[in-house]
């Protein structure tokens, strides 16, 4: 692969990250608070206390699906591709933001418009392009 061709793959792998993000925080969240739902796990269903334990243990059960599959060496479907690795980091982007809560860290970041739409991804590589 190229690195124009990687360069688009990312680019559309970002997108539909943040679209999942969109569609999910309307099942399992509110706009109010993003980990309610590792929230209430880590208070009651799940062995774990803290809401980043419980976001660790979706990526650990998504990472092994993925050593699975490298180990395997059989092809894989590009769908379970896309939600593995997709879900690997959003996981990690959710646990980021949760450690960024308790220790009451608040980065400011460049203004953009950050409702998902198809000029997103162009306003999120222009600006960081930009910052180079």
């Amino acid at each position: 692969m190229n690195y124009e061709d990687f360069e688009q793959m990312a680019m559309h792998s970002l997108a539909e990250i943040m679209e999942r993000f969109h569609n999910k925080n309307k099942e399992y969240a509110s706009n109010e608070d993003v980990f309610s739902n590792f929230r209430k796990a880590a208070g009651g269903l799940s062995y774990h206390c803290r809401e980043e334990q419980v976001a660790w243990e979706y990526v650990v059960k998504h990472l092994q699906s993925l050593k699975d599959m490298i180990a395997s060496n059989n092809p894989c479907s590009p769908e379970t591709i896309d939600e593995k690795i997709g879900d690997v980091i959003a996981y990690m982007l959710l646990i980021k933001g949760m450690l960024y809560k308790r220790t009451n860290y608040n980065p400011t970041y460049p203004n953009f418009d950050t409702t998902f739409n198809s000029d997103v991804l162009d306003k999120l590589v222009y600006t960081l392009t930009s910052e180079e």
